[in-house]
């Protein structure tokens, strides 16, 4: 991308982008590096506006590379190389359909944790009420203990 050409040959630091622009240092280093991360558009504006780079120059390829002039809109000429934007396009399809992915297992994960919740308060539902007929034959037991011990004695006497 244009921009990080731009910032490498300004040696602009990743701390001064983040202090500069509010972008995420992680961010930045990631869009740096060696991964298929880049910046969006939003925030090569924001690069571009910090650090005076030509925003048509950073997103089209087009005009000189510095000289931030804060406008309303890009102006796109007919001969402009679009090579750039399907990429941008492309990326955006497959995150958003990664993204599409993501949410509908997270939904099925949600899903599967409702019913084991609604599974397990089943079960604390059932233990709680097999340990009240316990405790109320436990009682019965026990009364009828002391009835067994009272008829007993009174059979001695």
């Amino acid at each position: 991308m244009r921009v990080i050409s731009l910032i490498k040959e300004k040696n602009i630091s990743p701390k001064e982008i983040s202090q500069s622009t509010g972008i995420k240092y992680n961010t930045i280093t990631n869009a740096l590096g060696d991964n298929d991360r880049n910046f969006t558009i939003e925030q090569i504006y924001d690069i571009c506006m910090a650090f005076n780079f030509n925003d048509t120059y950073c997103v089209f390829g087009r005009g000189e590379k510095y000289g931030f002039k804060q406008q309303k809109s890009i102006e796109i000429s007919s001969d402009i190389d679009f090579s750039d934007i399907k990429e941008i396009s492309s990326r955006l399809f497959e995150s958003e359909s990664k993204a599409s992915f993501l949410e509908a297992e997270l939904k099925k994960e949600k899903e599967k944790d409702t019913k084991a919740q609604e599974r397990l308060e089943s079960l604390l539902n059932t233990i709680t009420l097999l340990q009240d007929v316990l405790n109320e034959k436990d009682k019965t037991i026990r009364l009828l203990e002391e009835k067994v011990k009272r008829l007993e004695a009174g059979s001695r006497a």
